[in-house]
């Protein structure tokens, strides 16, 4: 009779590499939406720098590589942290929301900021409000995905 090893992973990756991966994703993504909102300014006709929007980007999407990785670390000295079981969805569903307003509270700030650093930008995007419902359900459901994928790998 074979033994079978609960341990197994689908798809065994070093921790390393996913480190690379997960902040090549949020450098990717963090252009991208930089380049967004730096593109809708000049729909309405503002010019302003490039780095705000940047500063925007980065702070949505450079929040999840630390987490990502820290998640993962637990996950391979602890692999309980990643089996599913009604004590585990009820604290990670905790921690998702808890991780969501700490993540919406900084990114509030970042926009504050931007805004009194770069009137330009700011004219535009001062009365930009994150926390809100639309925003923390994204949060959630990002966390659920990273905490997917790290359960995957």
């Amino acid at each position: 009779m074979s033994e079978v090893n609960n341990d197994a992973r689908i798809l065994p990756v070093k921790p390393g590499a996913a480190l690379v991966v997960v902040s090549l994703v949020a450098g990717i993504l963090s252009i991208v939406t930089a380049r967004e909102c730096h593109l809708n300014l000049e729909a309405h006709g503002l010019y302003a720098s490039f780095l705000p929007s940047l500063l925007y980007g980065s702070v949505i999407w450079g929040w999840w590589v630390p987490f990502t990785a820290l998640l993962w670390h637990f996950a391979t000295r602890w692999p309980i942290v990643l089996k599913p079981s009604v004590r585990m969805i009820s604290g990670n569903l905790g921690l998702a929301c808890a991780l969501a307003a700490t993540h919406l509270f900084f990114l509030q700030r970042t926009v504050y900021f931007a805004s009194a650093h770069w009137p330009t930008w700011g004219r535009h995007y001062t009365s930009h409000g994150v926390q809100d419902p639309e925003h923390c359900g994204l949060e959630i459901v990002l966390y659920g995905f990273i905490y997917g994928i790290c359960a995957l790998l």
